[in-house]
């Protein structure tokens, strides 16, 4: 598979993202990763993702563990940083990590934008924070982090396919 840079999305935390206390409520992190990963595939392949819906084909989660590190709280900005760790012929496994953005200035950052980031700091290792690489960041508070296998699948009868060439750079 050709490398693949970081992936990193913005977003804020809503009200309807949280509890009663304000604290983002756990199913509302995996909304916020597929939200992510929908803009991964976006950003990457625009055309090729609109061709996989065309020929009846899409990703659908296959496996997922996630881990809650810390909670995000009403109206803080959190950053989805996600990544290809490695692939089979049919899954894709992906990591994803979701930090505090609020602990460190994002420049022009705002929620919704995403951003690419070429093999900026991370190992590929699933428990990595994803900061080892950035110049001049300061430490961000790890929120969750997610492993998830991503299988394409025919829509119709639902049975993996073969992923295609254009995703894994031949």
């Amino acid at each position: 598979m050709r490398h693949q840079p970081i992936h990193r999305l913005a977003l804020r935390v809503y009200y309807e993202d949280t509890d009663a206390g304000g604290v983002v409520y756990h199913a509302r992190y995996l909304h916020f990763a597929e939200r992510a990963r929908t803009e991964w595939l976006r950003a990457g392949w625009p055309q090729q993702s609109a061709d996989l819906r065309a020929q009846g084909m899409a990703f659908v989660v296959h496996r997922l563990n996630a881990t809650y590190h810390r909670p995000a709280r009403l109206d803080e900005l959190v950053m989805v940083s996600s990544w290809v760790d490695h692939h089979r012929p049919s899954r894709l496994i992906m990591t994803q990590q979701i930090h505090r953005a609020d602990d460190q200035p994002m420049g022009a950052l705002s929620a919704g934008q995403p951003a690419m980031v070429a093999g900026a700091g991370h190992s590929g290792r699933s428990g990595d924070s994803g900061d080892a690489g950035d110049a001049g960041s300061s430490a961000k508070t790890l929120l969750a982090s997610l492993s998830v296998t991503l299988a394409l699948v025919r829509l119709d009868n639902g049975k993996p396919q073969r992923l295609p060439d254009w995703l894994l750079g031949g």
